[in-house]
């Protein structure tokens, strides 16, 4: 798949809500994640290419959502432009060309767990799946 939007609703139980797109395989893929911070929540983005793991980029999130609320999230990947949405608001917006195409999952790390309970992935009239 290269071009497609991912949705789905979830929930951070224990410090983030973390998901892969682009995934070619175990060490090719980009991931973001929601997280809850001291101040908040952010929403974090990175790479992994040929195994190695790229620097996180982290911003806050002026969005306000209660402890184990459901957060509707959107990805939209188009050609290197990828978007991502919390609860319908922008929050995220940023060009990388290093990976065309892959599938879609869910990631959790040490200590992270999140839960997800619908997912829908749609792609654009157009597009390449």
């Amino acid at each position: 798949m290269s071009n497609y939007r991912l949705e789905f609703l979830g929930r951070i139980e224990r410090r983030s809500l973390g998901w892969v797109f682009r995934a070619a395989d175990s060490r090719d893929y980009y991931a973001g994640k929601l997280e809850a911070t001291p101040s908040g929540m952010a929403v974090t983005h990175f790479a992994v290419v040929h195994g190695v793991e790229g620097p996180h980029i982290q911003r806050p999130l002026a969005i306000s959502v209660g402890f184990g609320a459901t957060i509707k999230v959107r990805l939209d990947a188009a050609g290197p432009r990828y978007t991502v949405y919390v609860q319908n608001q922008v929050v995220e917006d940023w060009e990388d060309d290093r990976l065309k195409t892959g599938g879609v999952g869910f990631l959790n790390e040490r200590e992270e767990r999140g839960e997800v309970s619908a997912v829908q992935i749609s792609f654009p009239k157009g597009g390449r799946q």
